[in-house]
Formats: C-alpha cells, structure tokens, sequence
C-alpha cells in the first residue's frame, strides 16, 4: 500500500466496458482519484490506461468474473492492501440479450440475473463491508450515474416517445379551457403534470405547444414559486 503521505482515494469499477466503465475511469482518475477497473478481460481496456498514462493518471486494470464470489472478494482484498482504501464502488457489469421472451433459454435467464443482480449483490457486499467500519465510502450502480456517463440512448429514446404519447393525452384535457387538469380545482394531478414538464424541459425534450399556457400559468403562482425556493435553499 501506498505511504500515507503518496496515497490518493480509490475509485473501483466492476464491469468497466468501453462505454460508462471508461467514462468513469476517464473522470475520477483526472479528478485525482487512484482508479481500478475490472472487466472479463482486462486486455481490452489496455488504450484507456495508455490514455490516461500519458495524461499523467493513474488507472489500473484488472480480469475479473463479476459471478464469481471468490474472485471478487479476492479482488477487493488485493485492491485494499496493494492500492488503499476503496472510496466509490460502481457496479456496472450486466448483459444486452435482446431475446424475445418466448425465446428466451434458462441458461440465458440465468446469466443476465447472475451479471445485472448476484454479482451486484457481492460486489455491494464487499465494498459496504469495507466502508461501513470507516464511516466513509460511496458504493452506486450504473443507473445512478446519468451525470458522469450520459443517459443509455435507447432508454431515452423510449422514454421520450412515451412522455409524447402522454402528453398528447393530458393535452386534449388541456385544450377544454379549464384552468386546472381536473376542471376547476387545482389538484395532484397538476402539480405530477408541470413536474414531468420541468423534467422534460431539463431533459431537452420539446414539449408541446398546447402546454404553453397552463404551464405559464401554473408555474407562476406564488405557491409553486414559494414551492421552488423552499426545495432549493
């Protein structure tokens, strides 16, 4: 390990690929971090450590089974007593099988369950056992780490295809000239409705035209706006 005066945090990844495993690595190395990556053949991320080599970064690259249980708690014992202590754990391995379902073998159940849960599940354990007797430590999971890698384009893709579909549907209740989604009274389904606008406005996706004036309207009541400065100060 590392003296104490040389040592830097560790950041691990487990099913580090060449998507969200290399932009993960690419940002927590150049942000000072000691970074460790593990896939099922660490000679494919070989350019990325090159990458950051001549960058002056520190990335280390592993071949690991994320199933199993053995080498994983291995690789944990061997990151901890050569690099440091674990600070951020992501786990990022699972398995694209776009199989019909009727066509689906056991076999191929089992392993996409073993890569996107069980792995996950020791791969969790191992770094919450480590963390937890420090008191410090972050562990996450692919899907929580949008703002370092980008949104999955096809997730996207669909959700903005289903949010346009909604919205066409709560836009003909719109267009009624009632003031509120229900008729005359302001209700939980307003306050659901101009949420899921404001989201799909961060989200850059092109709202309606129809939602124009209600969502002037109701975001600029003073109760929304006092709304808004109470959950962001």
């Amino acid at each position: 390990m590392p003296s104490a005066e040389n040592q830097k945090p560790v950041a691990l990844a487990i099913g580090a690929g060449d998507g969200i495993g290399a932009a993960f690595a690419r940002r927590f190395a150049r942000a000072g971090y000691r970074v460790v990556i593990a896939r099922r053949d660490a000679e494919k991320s070989a350019a990325l450590v090159a990458e950051l080599a001549a960058e002056g970064h520190e990335l280390h690259a592993f071949s690991l089974d994320a199933r199993d249980e053995d080498q994983v708690v291995g690789f944990f014992d061997k990151v901890e007593a050569e690099m440091g202590p674990i600070e951020v754990a992501l786990y990022n391995a699972g398995s694209n099988s776009p199989f019909p379902f009727l066509e689906t073998k056991s076999t191929m159940f089992r392993k996409i369950w073993e890569l996107a849960c069980f792995g996950g599940f020791l791969t969790m354990r191992e770094a919450a056992s480590r963390m937890v007797p420090r008191g410090k430590g972050t562990i996450r999971r692919h899907q929580d780490l949008h703002e370092i890698y980008g949104q999955a384009p096809v997730a996207v893709d669909v959700a903005r295809a289903y949010f346009l579909r909604m919205a066409q549907k709560a836009a003909r209740q719109v267009m009624t000239g009632a003031p509120y989604l229900l008729g005359e009274t302001f209700t939980l389904a307003d306050i659901l409705l101009v949420t899921c606008l404001r989201f799909a406005d961060r989200m850059g996706v092109e709202r309606p035209a129809e939602f124009d004036d209600y969502f002037q309207r109701l975001t600029g009541r003073p109760a929304f706006q006092a709304a808004m400065k109470a959950n962001h100060t």
